[in-house]
């Protein structure tokens, strides 16, 4: 009977064990050359495709809110242009080349990265969401965005995934408890690899937090009353950049020690708060069809 007793627990534990390893094995190993990944070559996973309509794989919202700044940023893109698209969410990691999401199948052909998206279909759609700015403004823009998606982002990744407190309210508000082991062992192992490897994680917390004040300070004053970037009475791409990385922190309730930083800034808070009013406004008159 002890035995028995055992066995109940044991072989649970046992089949966890052996899960939550292949996960991270998987994670931890699938390392591919980017020279040998061409997205149109990739085969697609909407075989029933229609023309001209976009399919973007995205992750599940979770708690309210859209945890990735780059499928935000594709989404309200999406909308806010009122491309014909289908939403599919789940973990779709493994279908694309570069294991990361959001990627999109386009009249038989996948594409991945959000930047390359969108200038694959700004073009495609005749959107010119950067019309509006002088060649100067341009210049600046991308500057900004690079500074707001390869650095400012990966300070909320690490108040997300770096931090314990964080950690916990992240994976509280989020996920039920059978799954935080899981999230644990797979999802913040790997990012805090990814974070310790980028360089963020490196820095002691205080330095940390000075580093990420400053981009926001920067992004703050630049911004000043706006209502976007370079005083334009509507958002370009490097505002819906910003909007995306903004709302991984503002859209889903939990601590964030790097996020919390940005309520000491009124402008960018008055931005988010014009740029929700907006992304309200055009979800109501999408030309999405129906999500799966």
């Amino acid at each position: 009977i002890e035995i028995a007793d055992r066995m109940e627990w044991i072989l649970p534990a046992v089949s966890t064990f052996i899960v939550v390893s292949g996960f991270y094995l998987y994670y931890s190993t699938r390392v591919q050359d980017a020279t040998h990944v061409r997205d149109a070559d990739q085969p697609i996973t909407k075989t029933d495709w229609k023309q001209d309509v976009v399919y973007a794989y995205v992750f599940p919202k979770l708690d309210g809110g859209q945890l990735s700044p780059f499928v935000r940023k594709l989404m309200f893109f999406l909308q806010y242009y009122r491309i014909p698209h289908e939403v599919i969410e789940g973990q779709h990691n493994n279908k694309s080349p570069r294991s990361k999401v959001p990627f999109i199948e386009l009249n038989g052909k996948m594409y991945t990265d959000s930047g390359l998206i969108i200038e694959r279909l700004n073009e495609a759609y005749y959107c010119q969401v950067d019309s509006g700015l002088s060649d100067q403004e341009k210049l600046i823009a991308h500057a900004f965005i690079r500074m707001i998606e390869e650095h400012l982002q990966w300070g909320f990744v690490y108040g997300r995934f770096g931090h314990d407190r964080g950690f916990q309210s992240f994976s509280s508000a989020c996920f039920p408890q059978p799954l935080r082991t899981i999230v644990s062992l797979v999802v913040r192992t790997a990012t805090r690899k990814a974070l310790w490897g980028q360089g963020t994680s490196r820095y002691h917390i205080n330095d940390l937090l000075h580093k990420f004040r400053a981009d926001l300070r920067t992004i703050d004053q630049f911004l000043g009353e706006g209502p976007f970037f370079f005083g334009k009475k509507s958002p370009h791409l490097v505002d819906m950049s910003l909007f995306g990385v903004m709302s991984m922190v503002m859209d889903v309730s939990h601590f964030n020690i790097v996020g919390q930083e940005l309520h000491q800034f009124k402008h960018l808070l008055a931005f988010k708060e014009r740029m929700d009013a907006i992304d309200q406004r055009i979800n109501k008159t999408s030309t999405s069809y129906q999500s799966q």
